[in-house]
């Protein structure tokens, strides 16, 4: 199994280092591996070899930051791929000189493979809230359809139904007898109790 963490010596003048059993396993090495800069880069996978040289010759030995960076390993027993956090805090001399770094590098595999899980579950959400969008857009769509063949072809008969009501009991309310004016009230109440109905129907559809 791969260890989750193992510790390092690195000696800054000789350019070599020293490992923890921990760190060996993780690298997949044994004594025999060549543990200096060019062995530690080629461990590392080859499209982050020249980000981490650059790495740690400019921001670590010259501009003297602390070792803090996740990148790709290759293990060197079976050629698996891994994802390692290192850290590293280098020492120096009076004169300024880069002496020693000691720290630690951790196995990240199984967090950044859940990143990328977690990446993927919000791509495929957003496809499907686009997706959902679109459905809500285009209801809307029609619901605007529908409220204009509500408003134009419904509402505008029944204007003119009101006023040939209203123009009949204004006009000729004397020539009806009461049944007749019962009639035209009837008829001007259905209309209005009408247009209340669709008025309700386009303040659903708005909703």
């Amino acid at each position: 199994s791969v260890a989750r963490i193992g510790s390092y010596y690195f000696d800054a003048r000789t350019g070599k280092w020293i490992s923890s059993p921990a760190l060996d396993e993780l690298f997949g090495i044994d004594h025999t591996y060549p543990k200096n800069v060019e062995g530690w880069i080629g461990l590392v996978h080859p499209e982050h070899q020249e980000d981490m040289l650059h790495y740690l010759n400019q921001d670590i030995l010259t501009e003297h930051h602390r070792f803090d960076k996740e990148y790709r390993i290759i293990r060197h027993d079976n050629g698996h791929e891994r994802w390692v956090h290192g850290l590293g805090e280098l020492e120096f001399d009076d004169r300024g000189n880069a002496i020693k770094m000691i720290g630690t590098i951790h196995d990240i595999t199984e967090r950044k493979r859940a990143e990328d899980e977690i990446r993927c579950l919000n791509a495929e959400l957003e496809v499907r809230v686009r997706a959902r969008t679109a459905e809500l857009e285009f209801a809307n769509r029609e619901l605007k359809d529908f409220a204009y063949v509500v408003s134009h072809d419904l509402k505008a008969p029944l204007r003119a139904i009101s006023r040939l009501a209203c123009w009949l009991r204004e006009d000729y309310a004397p020539a009806f007898d009461e049944k007749g004016n019962e009639m035209v009230d009837l008829l001007i109440g259905r209309v209005k109790r009408m247009d209340n109905l669709i008025d309700g129907i386009l303040e659903y559809s708005r909703i």
